[in-house]
């Protein structure tokens, strides 16, 4: 395919499109939408190029009993790969390290955020060094946003695929609906099943510190009471019912000095912290401060 044989390219081709198609499928469920899609073929010629440029300045160096040495330190050691890791780890890390060349002259960023395990820390110290010594500029607008591990994760969901998942979730979300609300199967729509198990994943996910793992608990996932993705959704569906019954026109500036109630006083005050708080979870990369300030009004509904 490198050499630019055309019927290995056009089978690549059509392998890449059909797995395409089915992970867009999956993002679309979750309302993930992509801008633009970088493969390893977007910047082929400048990853040889970026690798002629490691070994010529010296950072990378394949020493002669096979061993690989990356010529940057960071907390005090060296990086020495062994033999059976040469084609892998050097790869991976030039495809890194050209990656962010390109995508600066492409879309002349300001900062740009890897959001990957804690475990990859020292595979990425490694990469925003190489960069350092090649690109110093380039070296302060990168970032590794670190991801802790679930743990306790159930054993028959470790090699399950996500829209299994997702699937597992509505089945079980129906049933709880059944259970706790004594709703008929006419009565739930496959809508309403996506949207609520959806929520619940997803909420249940960002409640969370980025960097603490936590425990993959369904319990505690698919519930209809407070501090959950489900009991969110019927605050805003109370409140949206609120709006649409009421003949009052909504709207951003309102005078809010007649409501005098100790409760809506303290309701005004809390609203007004809406972008405080974004700012906050902006400066901290922290979801979870926009939950808790959420869950904070579930006393309202």
């Amino acid at each position: 395919m490198k050499e630019g044989n055309e019927e290995t390219l056009s089978e690549w081709i059509n392998v890449k499109d059909h797995f395409l198609k089915h992970y867009d499928s999956i993002y679309e469920r979750i309302g993930l939408t992509f801008d633009d899609r970088l493969f390893d073929s977007s910047y082929s010629e400048e990853i040889e190029e970026t690798y002629n440029r490691l070994l010529q300045k010296n950072l990378l160096v394949i020493e002669e009993d096979g061993k690989v040495k990356i010529n940057v330190a960071f907390n005090g050691t060296e990086n020495i790969f062994i033999n059976r890791e040469i084609n892998s780890i050097v790869y991976k890390l030039n495809r890194a390290v050209c990656g962010a060349s390109h995508r600066k002259k492409k879309y002349n960023f300001d900062t740009v955020y890897y959001v990957a395990p804690t475990s990859e820390a020292n595979f990425f110290s490694t990469v925003f060094s190489l960069i350092k010594e090649l690109e110093h500029d380039l070296y302060n607008s990168l970032h590794h946003v670190k991801l802790k591990n679930i743990t306790s994760f159930d054993k028959k969901l470790k090699n399950v695929h996500a829209e299994d998942i997702i699937e597992q979730a509505k089945t079980y979300t129906k049933d709880m609906l059944k259970r706790d609300l004594y709703l008929q199967d006419d009565e739930i729509s496959e809508e309403m099943a996506e949207i609520l198990s959806l929520s619940s994943l997803i909420i249940n996910d960002m409640t969370h510190k980025r960097s603490f793992d936590y425990k993959f608990d369904w319990k505690q996932i698919l519930n209809l009471g407070e501090r959950s993705g489900a009991g969110l959704q019927f605050c805003h569906a109370g409140l949206k019912g609120l709006q649409k019954d009421s003949d009052f026109y909504y709207k951003v500036e309102i005078d809010t000095s007649p409501l005098l109630e100790k409760e809506a006083q303290h309701l005004i005050k809390h609203l007004s912290r809406f972008d405080e708080i974004v700012y906050q979870s902006y400066q901290t990369l922290e979801p979870h401060i926009i939950l808790e300030y959420l869950f904070s009004f579930e006393v309202y509904c």
